[in-house]
This record gives C-alpha cells, sequence and structure tokens, in this order.
C-alpha cells in the first residue's frame, strides 16, 4: 500500500537523529504542502449531540488571529448515501479505490510501546470492539500496526474479515515473537518496504522496540543507588557517589524516553500521510500507553526526592544537567499538518495508564514515613498525566477525542457513533511566510456550539 507514497517519503526520512531538534523552521517538502485548506469541523451542543443546522455565515475562521475568505462549504453526513456493498459487507477496497463518501476508519496500535502483558490486553480488547459491531456498516475498517503497517489488505467493510487479519496477525506475532527482520514474515499485506520509509534511527521497522519507561524502573534505580551510597551526610564522597548515581539513572531514564517520543512521532507522521486521499475523511482511531513531547517533570522530582531521603544534596539534580533536555513541538507540528493535508482526525485511546500509575510501594527502609509514600504516588499519578499529554496533544490538535479507557469496545463505537455529521469548509492558504507554522481558530457565532478541527499547518 506505500509503493504509490514512496516520493513523498523520500522526503519524510529526513528527520534528526537523537535529541532535541537543531532547528526551528521547517522546510516541509514540495509532495506535503498545503495551498488549499479543508477543515472538517465537528460541531456539537452541551450534551454531545450533533448540531446539523448551521450555515456557513454561523462560521469565523482565522489564520494566526486574521480572518480568512472560506470559499467552499458543504454540510457531509456520513451515514448517508453509503454503497450497497459497504452496508452489507460484502467487499473489501485496496487504499486507493475507497468510494467517495465513506468514511475510513483506521484502527492504529503501538504495540512497540507495550509490554508482554499491554499486548495481550490490546489484541484481546481489539478482537472485542470488531466483535461488537453490528451491521449494516457506513464506514470501512483498516488495522494497522504503526511500525510494522497495514494488518488488514486494505480497508474491510465485514467486521468478521477484520478479526480473521487480526488473529492472523496475533498468531504471527506470538509465535514468531517478530521483532524486526522480514516484514512479509507478519503482515498480511507485504506489499512494500516498511522499512524505507522509517523515520529517525535506521532498521527493518523493528528498531527501538522498548515498551514506554516506567517511572517503578527509574525508581528502582534510585533505591539502588541510596542504599549503595546514601546517608553519609551532604558533602562526603560516598553523598557525591550517590548524586551521581542517581543523575546517571535519571539521564538514561530521560534518553530512553526521548528516543523512544522521537520514535513515535516519526511513525505517526508517516501513518498521517499512508493514506493521501483527499477526497475521504480519515478516523484514525490510535491505541497507545502513550508518548511524551518533553521530558516529565515528575521523573526530575522523583530524583530529586531520593537524593532527599539518602541526605545527598538535594540542589544539584536542578541545578546540574540531567541529561538532554528535549522538546518535539516541531516534530508534533509535521503530524498535525499532516493532518490538514490528508484530512485526517484522531481520536486517542489509553487503557493503560490507570494499571501502571500509583502502584508501587516504597522499600522497607523508607516505608515509615507516610508523607513520604504519599509524596511519591503523586509523581506516579503526575507522570501518568504527563506521558499521556502526546495523546491528548494530538487528538485536541486534529479534530478528534481522548479516551482514557479500560477497553476499547465502549469509547470506539461512543466515536463511531457521534462522528458521522462534519461541515466541510474550505479556503486558499493566504499569503504569508513559507515554513512557518499556521494557527487556525474557528468560532461558531450560534452560542453553546462546541467545535473540533484541525489546528494548524506549515504554510506553503
Amino acid at each position: 500500500m506505500f509503493h504509490s507514497c514512496l516520493g513523498i517519503w523520500l522526503g519524510v526520512t529526513t528527520l534528526l537523529s537523537g535529541g532535541t531538534l537543531g532547528f526551528q523552521t521547517q522546510t516541509i517538502e514540495e509532495e506535503l504542502r498545503v495551498t488549499y485548506v479543508l477543515l472538517d469541523v465537528k460541531a456539537s451542543d452541551r450534551k454531545g449531540n450533533p448540531v446539523k443546522d448551521l450555515q456557513m455565515s454561523d462560521f469565523v475562521v482565522t489564520e494566526n488571529r486574521k480572518k480568512v475568505n472560506v470559499t467552499y462549504f458543504e454540510v457531509k453526513d456520513y451515514a448517508l448515501d453509503i454503497p450497497e456493498e459497504v452496508l452489507t459487507g460484502q467487499r473489501d477496497y485496496d487504499v486507493s479505490e475507497v468510494p467517495k463518501g465513506v468514511r475510513q476508519v483506521i484502527v492504529a496500535l503501538d504495540f512497540e510501546s507495550m509490554n508482554p502483558i499491554e499486548t495481550a490486553k490490546t489484541f484481546k480488547m481489539l478482537l472485542d470492539f470488531l466483535g461488537s459491531l453490528k451491521g449494516p456498516s457506513t464506514y470501512l475498517i483498516n488495522i494497522h500496526s504503526l511500525e510494522r503497517g497495514s494488518i488488514t489488505k486494505g480497508f474491510v467493510s465485514s467486521p468478521k474479515r477484520a478479526i480473521q487479519a487480526v488473529a492472523g496477525f496475533q498468531e504471527r506475532y506470538e509465535n514468531l515473537k517478530y521483532r524486526g527482520g522480514q516484514r512479509e514474515l507478519l503482515l498480511a499485506d507485504s506489499r512494500g518496504d516498511r522499512a524505507s520509509l522509517t523515520r529517525g534511527y535506521p532498521g527493518t521497522g523493528g528498531y527501538l522496540t522498548d515498551p514506554l519507561p516506567n517511572l517503578e524502573d527509574l525508581e528502582k534505580a534510585c533505591e539502588t543507588c541510596v542504599r549503595q551510597f546514601g546517608y553519609r551526610g551532604v558533602g562526603s564522597d560516598m553523598s557525591d557517589y550517590m548524586n551521581n548515581c542517581i543523575r546517571e539513572s535519571l539521564r538514561a531514564f530521560m534518553d530512553k524516553l526521548e528516543a523512544r517520543s522521537e520514535r513515535v512521532l516519526g511513525e505517526l507522521e508517516i501513518l498521517a500521510n499512508a493514506y493521501p486521499d483527499r477526497e475521504g475523511l480519515k478516523l484514525m482511531f490510535f491505541v497507545s500507553p502513550g508518548f511524551s513531547l518533553r521530558e516529565p517533570a515528575a521523573a526530575n522530582q522523583l530524583a530529586r526526592f531520593y537524593m532527599q531521603q539518602g541526605r545527598g544534596d538535594s540542589q544539584s539534580i536542578s541545578s546540574m544537567p540531567i541529561g538532554r533536555s528535549f522538546d518535539f513541538d516541531d516534530s508534533f507540528r509535521r503530524v498535525v499538518h499532516a493532518c490538514i493535508r490528508n484530512r485526517v482526525i484522531f481520536h486517542t485511546f489509553d487503557a493503560y495508564t490507570n494499571a501502571n500509575t500509583d502502584r508501587r510501594t516504597l522499600g522497607a527502609e523508607f516505608a515509615s514515613s507516610g508523607n513520604a509514600r504519599n509524596e511519591l504516588s503523586r509523581y506516579y499519578r503526575q507522570y501518568g498525566s504527563e506521558i499521556t499529554g502526546g495523546l491528548r496533544d494530538l487528538a485536541d490538535e486534529s479534530g478528534g477525542s481522548f479516551s482514557q479507557t479500560i477497553s476499547l469496545s465502549a469509547p470506539m463505537g461512543k466515536v463511531l457513533e457521534k462522528n458521522y455529521l462534519f461541515y466541510v469548509l474550505g479556503y486558499d492558504s493566504p499569503p504569508g511566510k513559507s515554513n512557518k507554522f499556521r494557527k487556525i481558530k474557528i468560532k461558531s457565532k450560534r452560542r453553546g456550539v462546541r467545535l473540533s478541527y484541525r489546528r494548524g499547518y506549515y504554510g506553503p
């Protein structure tokens, strides 16, 4: 499915390697530029129900606070005029053959960021969701592994065929214990070389397969540092060893988190560009433990806490470098830009944070203080919020929604139920600085109407 996009991806594969972006101005490749902006705007009342009777005159659109002239307006109801073969689930479609006016639902799964328990849970949740779908179908489904590519062969109109594809993928995934290597061993769709489309670290699409860094691992490392070198008093040689030990543990944690965030953002940009048909709306269901656009404060605070527990110099953690700070705002904006170009809306789902947050107990030597336990619990909750911040931002900036849940069937079903009516607004990209990110804002003149829409792109 990717051969048609190879020309585009040659430009996309130029992402920096490692660390904070070395430039402030993004250069958007000519093939990826946006000269005409199409916005799929969802309008809801206070109860979340669709508002169906707005007119073009009810919308005010601005770019960087300057009003733009909307030249195209359409009210699109994706529950109407569905081809019979889609309604009855009789036919599947290649990516380039999707009929106009049919919602394209891509369920993208970030398996590489999950540990084995989370992976098994995800397969079960996904199969439960697909099993809950009832006809007639008003949309087409594609199941997509974030790093591996399409699991289904194009778009399927029958949940049963999607279930078969996922079950086959799961069997190959578990039996082969696939980590890198030949893509055709795992995927049903072996066309195209997924490796050549991967931004960032070179490899076969299976690099950096470590799961999301867990704050529990950092805490265990800090505990070890305190046990080995702590309780010697500020200024002692052993105290310096402890401080350095904790800083190195924190640096390793941040480096791992940074590399993973870079990978996920690069893959998300590829994913948003993988379905370039501008005629159709793409609802992207992204299932992931989360990612961070910058270093989480909770990790720094936890390290400082253990320096204090070991009677070390608690100020050194904030006054001395702890490793590369990172900021992926520019990479994130490239993903948002791709959403504008290809009419993508991300709905993001986190079914993992609640299980991983606040589960640690202090070691015996630290367990006497209730205040200490409360402090650590707060760090875990804060880390859970920070690590899902990328999912929240992705949903907000692309016009979608974020769900923190224990299953997928109910929240995904709700998204399908509520996201069928859109107002399509179009306009020529106004003159301005090229390659500068432009922030879009849309207001409704009618009170009580909440709008969801894609919020920015890089000027041509």
